[in-house]
Order: C-alpha cells, then sequence, then structure tokens
C-alpha cells in the first residue's frame, strides 16, 4: 500500500494555485518584463499562440476573463472612460458599428434598462417636456409638416387602437382652447371606451339607437358658452344631432327637436 494522502485533489489544487498567486505577486515585475521583451521580438507569433490557446480553452478562458474582469471592474471603467475622453469620435464610431451588428442585444439591454429604471426615466422625461415644450412643439411640426402621410398613418393606427383616449384627448384640447374648466379626466375617458367599446349606443337628443363608431361624446352646455369638459356635462350623441345642435344651449336645441329632452 502506498501512503496515505494528507489533501484531497480540490486541496491540492487550492495549494498549487495559492503558491503560484504567491509566486507570481512575489517576481510580478519580473515577469511582466520578461512578457513584454518576448512580444516585441515576435508579435506575431505571441498573438498567434494566445488565439491557438483559447480556441482550445475557451471555457476556461471566458471563466479567468470573467473574473479578471470582476476583479477589476473599476480600473476597466476608468480606462475605458480615459479612452472615451482622449479619442470620443473614435470611440462612437466603434460603439456605432457594434451597436449595428449587434441590434437583438441592443434592444434587450435597452429594455432590461427601461425596467429596472422605469420610475427615474419617467421623471427625467416629465421634466425634460416641461423646460423644452417649445422646442419639442417645433421639431414636431417640422416632422409633421415633413411627414403628412406617417402622421395620418399613425393617427387612424391609434384611433383604432384606442377609440377612447383619441376622443378624450381631442375633446380636452378643445376644453383647453375655450378656457373652460376640465375635471375627471379618467373618468371620462373611461366612460367614452365603455361605450364605444359597444355596438349600439341610444343618441342622448334622439333616443336613436345607432352604432356606437358613428356617436360623438357631446357637452350638453358648449364649452364656448361656459360649459364644463367634465363627465356630467356630457353626454352620447348621434352624429346628426351633434353637428345640428353645434354650440346651441340646451334650451335652445330643446325647441328644435320632436321629443324634447328633461334636464
Amino acid at each position: 500500500m502506498g501512503r496515505p494522502r494528507l489533501f484531497s485533489d480540490a486541496e491540492r489544487k487550492a495549494k498549487r494555485k495559492e503558491c503560484s498567486a504567491a509566486s507570481y505577486a512575489k517576481h510580478k515585475e519580473e515577469i511582466l518584463s520578461k512578457q513584454a521583451a518576448r512580444y516585441a521580438r515576435d508579435p506575431g507569433k505571441v498573438q498567434t499562440r494566445n488565439a491557438a490557446w483559447r480556441a482550445e480553452n475557451s471555457e476556461q478562458y471566458k471563466a479567468s476573463r470573467k473574473e479578471w474582469e470582476s476583479r477589476n471592474r473599476k480600473n476597466i471603467n476608468a480606462r475605458k472612460q480615459a479612452h472615451r475622453k482622449k479619442d470620443p469620435s473614435r470611440s462612437n464610431f466603434y460603439h456605432a458599428q457594434w451597436r449595428a451588428s449587434h441590434p437583438e442585444i441592443v434592444a434587450a439591454a435597452l429594455k432590461k434598462h427601461r425596467a429596472k429604471n422605469a420610475v427615474e426615466i419617467r421623471r427625467k422625461r416629465a421634466i425634460y417636456l416641461k423646460v423644452n415644450r417649445a422646442k419639442i412643439n417645433v421639431i414636431a411640426k417640422r416632422w409633421r409638416d415633413a411627414n403628412p402621410d406617417k402622421q395620418r398613418q399613425y393617427r387612424q393606427n391609434s384611433k383604432k387602437a384606442h377609440p377612447g383616449g383619441a376622443s378624450a384627448r381631442e375633446n380636452k384640447r378643445r376644453a383647453i382652447k375655450k378656457q373652460a374648466p376640465i375635471s375627471g379626466l379618467d373618468v371620462i375617458q373611461a366612460w367614452v371606451e365603455s361605450w364605444r367599446s359597444k355596438r349600439k349606443a341610444v343618441c342622448f337628443w334622439c333616443q336613436a339607437v345607432v352604432p356606437s363608431k358613428g356617436c360623438h361624446a357631446d357637452h350638453i352646455v358648449p364649452l364656448s358658452k361656459g360649459g364644463a369638459h367634465a363627465i356630467e356635462n356630457l353626454c352620447i350623441s348621434c352624429a346628426p344631432c351633434n353637428g345640428s345642435k353645434n354650440a346651441r344651449l340646451p334650451e335652445e336645441w330643446n325647441a328644435r327637436i320632436a321629443a324634447p329632452v328633461l334636464l
């Protein structure tokens, strides 16, 4: 029988690694100078040999690289920042090339970043919109003027996807323009989406049952006559009634219809 082993394989491996690390730390300057001299004599040979080793030991190389990067993260970031600061145009060029060749990775990273920092992104966006409102309006108008077909298609798609939201936004815009009181926008939008989601609706003025997609959210007291943009001042109106009523007060409109509405 051979001598009993004092250490297991794992312990011996850890010991060798510890001794290698200690030896490297002790002779680091000498090792680095020898490596630099060898590379200076024949850089092509060194690069070829290193590439061959990485190809044969890809998993080991990835693991050691990952470990080294985790231990030297601050130094790596500092070197990257210094490099970008020294030659920003070159850095931007290579970054743009990399992003163009890896769209899936970029999209996944952006999605993860937005999900992780959603609150902060919304806060910064709100501040930016508030500070740069005039600039944004000018840019948006310039784009709309240059792309009328895209703008028309975008509005059509938006109305199909959010019929109640589009109507609510239009009514809000008109109320702001008329300087009318505004309240309960969320309630209004939910109400509009509720009756627009149904096939039929009843007109408040003529009591006709008509397709909901042809109905409007009508202000009982018009905005131009002091009416508020609020849920209590809104009703479902068919297109003919809404167009004929126009900006008339309920008393004026009741005098014109066959069955006056009790308010």
